[in-house]
């Protein structure tokens, strides 16, 4: 028999009783359900699909932000660093020349202090 020319041999309307829950409904109606809880399923697969393509795109989205962020935040930091290096550069090259000043002095009394001392 082709699809075309087979029948139900029950009409729509006829009441029929599920086996398992022995509840009375109309034929069309059991089709009906069926074909309802398949579309409530492929619904909600379909929304758990997209829920779990817009999770994957809000996190590549915040991993986007946050390295966009910490490049902003390295840059910034080496521009401070700059800075710093470039204002405090004098000072520190001061502080070396002194240093080193009182290193030779230190060094000179020393050897006036051990050469007074050999005198003795």
């Amino acid at each position: 028999m082709n699809q075309t020319a087979a029948r139900f041999l029950l009409p729509p309307d006829a009441n029929i009783t599920c086996p398992h829950c022995e509840r009375a409904f109309a034929l069309a109606e059991g089709f009906a359900r069926k074909a309802l809880e398949s579309v409530e399923l492929a619904s909600e697969e379909a929304l758990a699909a997209l829920r779990e393509h817009e999770r994957l795109s809000v996190e590549r989205q915040a991993k986007k932000m946050a390295a966009e962020r910490d490049a902003v935040h390295e840059h910034a930091l080496a521009e401070v660093k700059a800075l710093t290096v470039k204002q405090f550069t004098p000072q520190i090259d001061a502080l070396k020349a002194q240093l080193a000043d009182s290193q030779v002095q230190a060094s000179q009394r020393a050897a006036e202090e051990r050469q007074v001392f050999e005198q003795r």
